[in-house]
């Protein structure tokens, strides 16, 4: 009644007034309900992406249709995943993503579709705009979006019991109610609920009294009755019986409060009930081992599309609680290795992994003592071939980029969904340890107090550290040349360690078994003993030609002529022998165009990661990357250019090049210091600190590297994903520092920097010198390479492709090491050979 006595202007004031008081306004700057919410949105997208995924591959489309989907449908996952992850980083601000604009659908929504006694029609609106805010998240036009994602969520997903479709709306209500209810999912969305909704009822009474006390305010005057009705009731009253507006908009309002009360107290009865049994993290892991034993005569790539399926919609945080949940049995500990070596990112393809078994004939044999041979495909073929009584350590060596690393973590995976799937009582443990934690610069423990110790880091009731020993157990141990040391007699200290440890083995340990991986051949002799006398070698050999052509044919069907023909005969094939190598140059040429050698092709990798998390909020620190670098991505540029002008790559390069620094001093015996380094968390902080003081900004940099695949933290260590990423970035900081000296024309600092690489390459002064080498060297034993110091492949980088001036660099590289100058300047991708050449005859000629 008072509503229609009220003027039109003022109506419309009430109006706006109404709008500044929405409570939704409210809601919204709730960060933990709004990542709640962007959790309930991607859950349900990712069974549409799976039910999609699911119809392209079993369906009759044709292969491009077909394979628009799947590419589709894995570039959204990938960008749904990353949001997921950012919404369960809460250190970090949330920032904006196009799935906010659902916010209050989502809240409104889940309290109609869970209101009791009530069954309206559940909001459609998430359903019918899937595609555009599908394509707001991927970048991808929203008329290039196949129809069929957008399809399955309008019409809906099947149910286990083949009821009625659910849309994708209801789907979202859904998830976001589980949310609230279950602490595992995200643990203060149901407090933030909570807190959401008493502002809710505190705001709303309060905007609602102020603008009743206007109204009423307004209208004295207008009529004696209407004065006398004022007196005698509360404004409030008025309000909710009176205002136009208020008819119309805030009952609906209200209700869904009512229902979102409701909830919150069904919530907080359903977070007392959740047992400890359904946790979803030993879920997962017990899913895996019901896997494994339900498919027996499955191949293992089906078994393993089967795991990857399982971790597929966990999150950074999910997959770390899986890794981290104690082992409740044997069984769930080999579930967990599954899980750990079933990441994209370990992939390795047999089928371009040869391996060639080199067979020690002992220290007397004539000629040479490794014998070659048959080629293999699995690892577990060689255990078979090897005599474990006789020869029960193995030496897996490679050059960089081979995937010696990535093969020792596929043979845990194997291995233990092996014994899932037969139950075999026997069959192996197996432990894997990378040898870069095995101590520090400051000493080193006993290798088998070493492993108890890693063993004994979660409680085994199943198998205690003491029995471990006593059982069949495979340990492997990755990059015995990546032990921390101080120097070379350092490194033959924790050597001998080992030597005398798997000595004990061969002695008292019969059912223990070895695998080491390393970059060189000649550590089978370093690791010998009286009582193991033998050591065999597993050796990566390089693809060959028509590997390499086959392999661009499976991995890049629609670009392999064009590539091979531009490898073929080429300089840069022989880089291109490794499948690692060759999976950067495919991700990086949609253009058919090859980088120009291995500098380019990590700056292209680099880029390609920058690329696909623009719109990550960790890169808005304009500290770390300045806009305008961001606004440039995908532009043309140089061919080693990364954006400089905030801090993030400068500090990553500075970062990678104290790692090496620091464990490389005085190392210049004959395998050199080619280590992957890993250090601690607060030690990268230290190592930070010197170019970015805020220890906030330090982390934050340190998440994005994860983000680029740049870095790895497993733990509360950091480490470079692979070895030749570290050496990368440490190259260009020296070439930068190079260039620097160079234009200063500052001899000194040029003969500082070259001075990492220097080592012993004339006659007379090297030690044991040749006669005293020889005179030690078994029948079957060839002389050592000369000294190296594990600098060479950042001095390859920086000098053969990022240095200004890199003739006058390896003129003055020359005067300290001489072979690496002239390993330099033949190298491809280094066009100063023929300048050169002259001023290194006359160095030569002077040695």
């Amino acid at each position: 009644m008072l509503a229609k006595a009220l003027p039109e202007h003022w109506q419309r004031r009430t109006n706006e007034r109404l709008g500044d008081f929405n409570p939704y306004n409210a809601i919204a700057g709730n960060h933990d309900l709004m990542r709640a919410a962007r959790l309930a949105w991607i859950k349900a997208a990712l069974e549409v992406l799976n039910t999609a995924k699911e119809c392209a591959q079993s369906s009759g489309r044709e292969f491009g249709q077909k394979n628009e989907i799947l590419r589709f449908e894995s570039v959204a996952r990938q960008s749904l995943i990353k949001i997921r992850s950012d919404a369960l980083d809460r250190r970090a601000h949330p920032g904006a993503t196009p799935i906010d604009t659902h916010l209050k659908t989502i809240i409104e929504g889940t309290s109609e579709f869970t209101a009791p006694d009530e069954n309206p029609a559940p909001n459609q609106s998430p359903a019918l705009d899937f595609d555009k805010t599908l394509a707001a998240i991927t970048g991808w036009p929203v008329h290039e979006l196949p129809a069929m994602f957008k399809q399955i969520a309008r019409d809906g997903l099947p149910t286990v019991d083949q009821g009625a479709k659910r849309p994708f709306g209801e789907l979202v209500f859904a998830a976001f109610a589980e949310i609230l209810k279950s602490p595992d999912q995200y643990p203060e969305a149901g407090a933030a609920f909570t807190i959401a909704q008493q502002k809710f009822v505190i705001d709303m009474q309060k905007a609602a009294r102020k603008l009743s006390e206007e109204i009423l305010e307004y209208t004295k005057g207008i009529d004696d009755k209407v004065d006398q009705l004022i007196a005698l009731t509360d404004a409030l009253a008025v309000f909710q019986t009176g205002a136009r507006t208020y008819l119309e908009l805030l009952p609906r309002l209200l209700e869904g409060q009512a229902r979102l009360e409701a909830l919150a107290l069904t919530t907080l009865n359903g977070v007392q009930a959740v047992k400890a049994d359904t946790e979803e993290i030993k879920d997962v892991l017990h899913r895996i081992e019901q896997s494994a034993k339900s498919n027996p005569a499955a191949s293992e790539e089906e078994m393993l599309a089967e795991y990857s399926k399982l971790l597929a919609q966990l999150d950074q945080r999910e997959f770390k609680q899986i890794l981290n949940a104690i082992p409740e049995s044997l069984n769930i500990y080999r579930a967990q290795c599954i899980a750990r070596w079933s990441q994209p990112r370990y992939a390795i393809d047999k089928q371009f992994t040869p391996l060639t078994l080199l067979l020690d004939q002992g220290d007397e044999h004539e000629g040479e003592r490794y014998q070659r041979s048959q080629e293999y495909r699995d690892l577990r073929d060689i255990l078979t071939a090897v005599d474990a009584a006789t020869e029960p350590v193995i030496i897996v060596t490679g050059g960089p980029g081979s995937g010696k690393s990535t093969l020792l973590r596929r043979l845990e995976l194997d291995l233990a969904s092996s014994a899932l799937r037969s139950e075999d009582v026997g069959a192996p443990l197996t432990i894997f340890l990378p040898l870069n934690d095995f101590g520090d610069k400051n000493g080193f423990p006993k290798p088998l107090n070493w492993i108890k110790e890693y063993w004994n880091q979660n409680e085994k009731f199943w198998l205690s550290s003491e029995d471990l020993l006593r059982q069949p157990l495979i340990l492997l141990l990755d990059g015995l040349n990546e032990m921390p040391r101080v120097d070379r007699a350092d490194y033959d200290d924790r050597l001998a360690a080992w030597k005398n440890f798997l000595n004990n083995l061969a002695l008292n340990h019969p059912s223990v078994r070895v695998i080491f991986s390393c970059r060189t051949l000649d550590y089978g002799t370093k690791l010998t003993t009286k009582d193991l006398p033998r050591v065999p070698q597993v050796e990566i050999t390089p693809l060959d030609n028509t590997q390499v052509e086959k392999f661009l044919q499976v991995y890049s069907p629609d670009t392999a002529a064009h590539l091979w023909n531009q490898l073929n005969d080429s300089e840069q094939l022989d880089l291109y022998r490794s499948p690692y190598y060759l999976k950067l140059l495919i991700d990086q040429t949609s253009d058919g165009r090859i980088p120009e050698g291995r500098a380019a092709l990590f700056t292209g990798f680099v880029r390609a990661m920058l690329k696909r998390e623009n719109n990550n909020n960790r890169l808005r620190d304009e500290k770390l990357l300045h806009p305008r670098d961001r606004d440039r991505i995908g532009e043309k540029c140089g061919v080693y250019e990364l954006p400089k002008r905030g801090l993030l790559f400068n500090a990553l390069a500075s970062f990678a090049f104290q790692l090496q620094r620091d464990r490389n001093d005085g190392d210049t015996g004959n395998t050199g210091n080619k280590m992957q380094v890993r250090i601690d968390f607060d030690g990268a902080l230290d190592c930070l600190s010197t170019r970015i003081p805020d220890e906030s900004q330090c982390e934050n940099l340190l998440n994005v590297a994860v983000d680029l695949q740049i870095l790895d933290m497993p733990g509360d260590d950091v480490l470079f994903v692979h070895q030749l990423l570290q050496e990368y970035f440490a190259a260009r900081h020296l070439a930068a520092h190079i260039n620097t000296a160079q234009k200063a024309d500052d001899a000194k600092q040029s003969a500082e920097l070259v001075k990492l690489a220097e080592t012993a390459w004339l006659e007379a002064d090297i030690s044991p010198t040749v006669q005293e080498e020889l005179a030690t060297l078994p029948r079957s034993g060839t002389l050592p390479d000369l000294p190296t110091t594990g600098w060479e492949e950042t001095f390859m980088l920086a000098a053969a492709a990022m240095t200004d001036t890199p003739d006058d660099f390896l003129h003055t590289l020359a005067q300290a090491n001489l072979p690496l100058a002239g390993a330099l300047c033949g190298a491809a991708g280094c066009e100063s050979f023929g300048r050169v050449a002259p001023r290194f005859a006359a160095t030569i000629g002077r040695a």
